[in-house]
Formats: C-alpha cells, sequence, structure tokens
C-alpha cells in the first residue's frame, strides 16, 4: 500500500512539476490573446494589407507556386512570405479575419521562443518571462501583430531566433540533426526577408564568443557565406525595389530622423501611424539611442554580446534605410526591441535589489498593455486607420489624403467624404487628377451633375471608358441630349460592344440613383 502510494505521490509530483514548467508559456499565451483577441475580427486597413488579402492558390498551378521562389512579389523576394499569405487566403477564402489571427499566432510563437532563449541562455525563469511578456506588449509591436503586412518581420523573428537555438544545440552535442534544423532555420529566414543576410555575422560572434576552433566549423561557415551570397544575387536579379546611393543621399534627412524615431519608439513606448518620418522630438531619439549604449555596456553580457546588442540594432534599421525604406513602419523594430529589452534586463541584472527590478518592469508591462490595446483599435478597418494617420501627419501629404477620402467614399460615409475632398482640392489647388475624379463622384451624389460634367470633362484621359460613363450619366440627368449622344458614340467606339455599354452604364445608374 505504502508503494503504490508513493507511486502516486510521485507522479503528481511530476504532474506539478510539469504543469509549472509549462505555466510561463501559457500566461505568455493568456496575455497575448487578452490583448489581441479583438483583432480577430479586423478588417484590412487600407496600406499594402489589401494586396495580401487577395493572393491567392486558387487557380495557380505547382508550377506558378514554385515561381513565387524565381521571381519579387510586391517589390521584394520574400517567397515564404508570399506563400503564408496565399496559404492563409485560400484555406479561409480571402479572410482578413483570417490573417489577424494567423499573426498573433506568430506573434505567440514568437514570445515563447524569445521566452525560452532567455531562459536558457541568459536569465532566471521570473526575469525572462517578464522580459518576454514586456516584449509581447509593446506598443511598437503593434505593426507586427495587428498590421497584416508586419508578418514579415513575425516570420523573421522565429526563423532567426531557431536557427540560433538550434546552433547552439549543435555546439554543445555535435549532433548533425540540429545542425540540418539550424541551416533550415536560416535558408528560411533568408527566404523571409532580406535583411536575414546578416545572419551568418551572428553565428560567427557566437563561435568568437565561445572561443571556438574555427577549423571545427568550417563547412558551416562555407554554407552561411553561401546562403547569403545567393540570397543578395537573386533579390539583386528578382527585386524591383533594390539600394540606389543617389536614392539615399537625396532621403539623408529623411533616414536620420526614421532612425531616431525606432530608437524613441522603443524606450518611450511610442508608436507613429503616419509612417512620416520625424514624428518625434530629435533630442528624445538621441536620448533613447543613448540609453541603449549605456544599457549595453555596463550589462553583464560578456564583451562580444555587449558589442553584438549595442550594433545590431542600428544595423538592422540602417539596411531598411539604405534599401530606400524611409518611412516609420513599428514592425521594423521587432528584432531590434529584442535586442534591446536583452540590453536593459542584463543591465537591471546588476542590481542588487532585485524586487525593485521586477516591480518596474511590471510597471512597463501593463502601461505598454494599456497603450497597445487602445493603439490596436486604429487597425479595425481603413477608415479607423486614415483617420489616425492623415491626423498624425505633420505635413501635408496628398496620396494619404486621398486614399482616406476614397475610403470614406467606398464604406458610404459620404458626407465625411465630401468635407474631406473638398480639402484635399483646395489644399492642391485642383491639380490633382486622382481627386478631381472623387470630387466629381462627390458632386454625382450631391446632385449637381452639371459640376460633376464639368470636372470629368477635364480629365477624361485618366480612365476615357469610366469617365465617359459617368459624363453620360450627368448629361441624362441634366438633360443635354447631344452631348450624351456624343459619350455614346465614344463608348461604343471603346468598348466594340452596345450591349456590354448598357449594362456598364446601368450598374452605375444603380448607384448614384439611390
Amino acid at each position: 500500500m505504502k508503494n503504490v502510494l508513493t507511486e502516486v505521490l510521485q507522479k503528481s509530483s511530476e504532474t506539478h512539476k510539469m504543469f509549472f514548467k509549462f505555466l510561463p508559456y501559457l500566461l505568455i499565451l493568456f496575455v497575448i490573446f487578452s490583448l489581441y483577441f479583438k483583432t480577430t475580427s479586423y478588417d484590412i486597413s487600407g496600406t499594402d494589407d489589401d494586396v495580401f488579402s487577395q493572393i491567392t492558390f486558387k487557380n495557380t498551378s505547382i508550377a506558378d507556386t514554385f515561381s513565387i521562389f524565381l521571381r519579387s512579389s510586391f517589390d521584394y523576394y520574400r517567397p515564404l512570405l508570399t506563400l503564408s499569405f496565399m496559404a492563409d487566403n485560400s484555406i479561409s477564402n480571402n479572410s482578413p479575419q483570417a490573417l489577424h489571427t494567423t499573426n498573433i499566432i506568430l506573434h505567440s510563437i514568437a514570445c515563447m521562443l524569445f521566452f525560452f532563449f532567455l531562459k536558457n541562455y541568459f536569465f532566471n525563469t521570473l526575469l525572462s518571462l517578464l522580459a518576454a511578456l514586456f516584449f509581447a506588449v509593446h506598443p511598437v509591436n503593434i505593426f507586427a501583430a495587428a498590421w497584416i503586412p508586419g508578418r514579415n518581420d513575425l516570420l523573421l523573428f522565429i526563423f532567426m531566433i531557431s536557427s540560433v537555438i538550434f546552433l547552439v544545440q549543435y555546439a554543445k552535442t555535435q549532433k548533425s540533426i540540429f545542425f540540418i534544423l539550424h541551416y533550415l532555420a536560416f535558408a528560411a529566414s533568408l527566404l523571409t526577408k532580406e535583411v536575414a543576410i546578416l545572419m551568418p555575422v551572428i553565428y560567427i560572434l557566437y563561435m568568437l564568443n565561445r572561443k571556438t576552433c574555427f577549423k571545427k566549423y568550417t563547412v558551416p561557415v562555407v554554407l552561411w557565406g553561401a546562403g547569403s551570397f545567393i540570397l543578395f544575387l537573386i533579390h539583386f536579379v528578382a527585386s524591383s525595389k533594390m539600394f540606389t546611393m543617389a536614392n539615399y543621399i537625396a532621403n539623408l534627412s529623411a533616414s536620420y530622423k526614421t532612425f531616431f524615431d525606432y530608437y524613441c519608439g522603443a524606450y518611450f513606448l511610442q508608436i507613429h501611424f503616419s509612417s512620416y518620418f520625424g514624428n518625434t522630438v530629435l533630442w528624445l531619439g538621441i536620448l533613447a539611442f543613448f540609453m541603449s549604449f549605456i544599457f549595453a555596456f555596463f550589462s553583464k553580457l560578456t564583451a562580444i554580446e555587449k558589442i553584438f546588442y549595442f550594433t545590431f540594432p542600428p544595423a538592422l534599421i540602417l539596411i531598411c534605410l539604405l534599401s530606400g525604406q524611409f518611412f516609420y513602419q513599428g514592425n521594423r523594430m521587432y528584432i531590434p526591441t529584442a535586442c534591446l529589452i536583452i540590453t536593459f534586463c542584463s543591465f537591471a541584472e546588476r542590481l542588487k535589489n532585485k524586487k525593485m527590478i521586477y516591480a518596474f518592469l511590471i510597471c512597463l508591462i501593463s502601461i505598454s498593455f494599456f497603450i497597445t490595446h487602445k493603439q490596436s483599435s486604429y487597425f479595425e478597418n481603413p477608415i479607423a486607420f486614415l483617420h489616425k494617420t492623415d491626423s498624425e501627419r505633420p505635413n501635408y501629404n496628398t496620396y494619404m489624403a486621398n486614399l482616406y477620402s476614397y475610403n470614406l467614399m467606398k464604406y458610404n460615409r459620404l458626407a465625411e467624404a465630401s468635407v474631406k475632398v473638398k480639402e484635399i482640392a483646395k489644399n492642391t489647388n485642383y491639380k490633382s487628377n486622382y481627386n478631381l475624379y472623387m470630387l466629381a463622384i462627390i458632386y454625382m451624389h450631391e446632385k449637381n451633375y452639371t459640376q460633376a460634367a464639368e470636372i470629368f470633362s477635364r480629365i477624361i484621359a485618366v480612365d476615357p471608358l469610366d469617365i465617359y460613363i459617368k459624363l453620360y450619366i450627368c448629361y441624362d440627368f441634366t438633360g443635354e441630349i447631344e452631348k450624351r449622344i456624343y459619350c455614346r458614340k465614344q463608348l461604343d467606339s471603346m468598348a466594340g460592344d452596345p450591349g456590354k455599354v448598357q449594362v456598364l452604364i446601368s450598374n452605375q445608374l444603380g448607384i448614384f440613383k439611390r
């Protein structure tokens, strides 16, 4: 009887140990889904993600699918990112909600891997958990978790940190399976985002930190270099968006402002929606960069680790800037923020009062949670996102203003659209053809067909078929028979099928007769 009781107690003890082992991961999942669950019902934001929500495997042959690895998609060579969107859209029938859900799952995986990495190689369990939770709720990561195109940095982080974990295991055990898994994760990171060409630097610094004999790692070093070089060549051939020094010099002032915006966002829990360089007070960004230097070089990290964790974040940011990505997007700070959290926590470990450190991190997590919960609401739909973007922008931007007014019209908020479109027209001195087109449509909705026809007649070259249809409708309402007949002749000539023309006219009449 005693043996049975002892066995039961041992099993119970093992169960409790297993539960507490997985408890931090469950807590990370709970916090992330509590914070971001509302985004699973969100629509697209109307900037870039409208494109990603349409690509699908449907009507695509296997050969066409594999051709993704031989060409660029949306200006960049990121085939695994493209495949992930295609898979989501094919399974969910192009549901934006499914895309948001996948992003949350990927963010959860990334945060759990980050906790595993910290617990095994840097800090105790509690400090690792608090650091991972801070990373999970940090406002700057909203663009990765809640914005559909931010998925590239989620995938990149997962592949990069996995490759490092497998490399460490390979170094410890010398088992080939770990090197194979390491290289697969490295290759996946290369096929996700071009900044992964920096990964071999991480691996070499790791070996230097362990004082490893490089002769033992001749094959890995060759494979790392070959992978990065091949990706660079493919990117050069396949991508239509490449770095040019002239472009960089022309935007030099934008570059340094954006650089400090990123640091300010990480250290002062700020996030900008306007994607405009120079949102932050410059001295705050400089202060944040100086803080990163203090935290790195006065931390408990080794000398090589100090250099790496101080230089790697700016290196990632500068690659974006040098490739012409001058606008602020928080998802680009996903990996740099993880590095900055490591240096901060390692610096904090030097302090004697551990309870104060934990209390401070809990405060940061709480503040970040509420900021992120509020700010993530702006990704609900194009109206919410673009209104926030438009209101934040320090300088007037016609493109974003037009995009905002277009979505107001799309969502049938015509009164607001009318005000916005007319405001843009005045700001551009009635010289923006796209704005004039929308202004004419607004006049049609307001039943001011004479004014609408006058504007359409000035911009026929923008889209002759569509504009002649609208002119036909305007002249039909104003009773200008001869002009209406002329438009009909032009339409029949362009379309070549009177029946098709009549269907197009009927469809448009249905819109403006409401």
